[in-house]
């Protein structure tokens, strides 16, 4: 359910205002406010979850994006470069160490899972290892620190490969960060969400193997924003070459030309056509803005 720029409520769905169903899934704000989501829900019982924290070298660094893009779809990872915490799992005199920290998520069975596992814990002996078996929503106390109000700068891409230089790169850029809270985050693409073909919606990087991001985050949000960004844009000067495509979501006041790269080829043209058509004055502007022709 759509409240759209006129005031009018419409139901956007593959059948009923389809372009306007195409565009929100991957458009942002640019084509109403949407107050009412019906979702397909997967059933899961008891998953694996946790978090495995390796020693960071480009070896294990490597070796992780080489298992994430070919694992199964029951396994879900997202990793980072980073300063153990000082969480109560992580022994004391580990923390600051840079670490590969691999949040994991295994929705098949548990014996399965213990061997898709493996390979993750064979990258190293683990700082620390806490995946076990738990209620689906237990791990988001992993990121529940993030829920609390800190500062941020990020930089993001999409990429089919990381070069040794780039990894390097951020495992020593991490071990002088600004802030013992900055992250060079990885995920492997792919999965079911891969198999949907890269025009069916408004997010078209699907064919992509691997997404990349730099996440500075201080966790004073009164503090000097400055050095941490200029440890953000240092660092992303270094790597941004190798990018190809970002996610809407995670950019910051970058410009139009970044935009664009959210949305590459025919998905802006197509994009605009369905802004012109559903907000012709522009009224939800204050986004990675969409602007309407004329």
């Amino acid at each position: 359910q759509v409240v759209l720029a006129d005031g009018s409520i419409v139901t956007a769905s593959k059948d009923e205002h389809p372009s306007l169903f195409w565009a929100i899934r991957g458009g942002g704000g640019n084509f109403g406010v949407v107050t009412e989501f019906t979702f397909q829900l997967a059933r899961v019982g008891t998953v694996l979850g946790g978090d495995i924290m390796i020693p960071a070298t480009r070896d294990v660094v490597r070796a992780y994006l080489d298992y994430a893009i070919s694992a199964s779809d029951d396994l879900t990872t997202i990793a980072g470069i980073m300063h153990a915490p000082p969480a109560p799992y992580v022994p004391e005199d580990r923390v600051g160490e840079v670490v590969l920290h691999i949040l994991v998520m295994w929705t098949g069975s548990l014996e399965e899972g213990e061997k898709a596992l493996a390979p993750l814990r064979a990258l190293g002996t683990p700082v620390a290892d806490t995946v076990h078996p738990m209620e689906y929503g237990d791990i988001y106390q992993y990121t529940e620190p993030y829920t609390m109000p800190h500062g941020a700068a990020i930089r993001m891409m999409f990429a089919d490969s990381l070069s040794d230089k780039t990894i390097d790169e951020a495992i020593a850029a991490i071990a002088n960060s600004s802030s013992p809270f900055g992250m060079f985050h990885l995920r492997g693409m792919g999965g079911a969400a891969g198999r949907v073909a890269p025009d069916a919606t408004a997010f078209a990087h699907r064919e992509r193997k691997y997404f990349v991001s730099i996440i500075n985050v201080w966790l004073d949000p009164t503090e000097a924003a400055e050095p941490h960004q200029q440890w953000t844009a240092e660092l992303w000067d270094k790597i941004k070459h190798e990018g190809d495509g970002v996610y809407v979501n995670f950019l910051e006041r970058e410009g139009d030309a970044r935009i664009r790269e959210a949305y590459p080829g025919k998905t802006y043209e197509r994009l605009v056509d369905v802004k012109t058509m559903y907000d012709p004055e522009n009224l939800f502007q204050f986004n990675q803005n969409i602007q309407p022709r004329g």
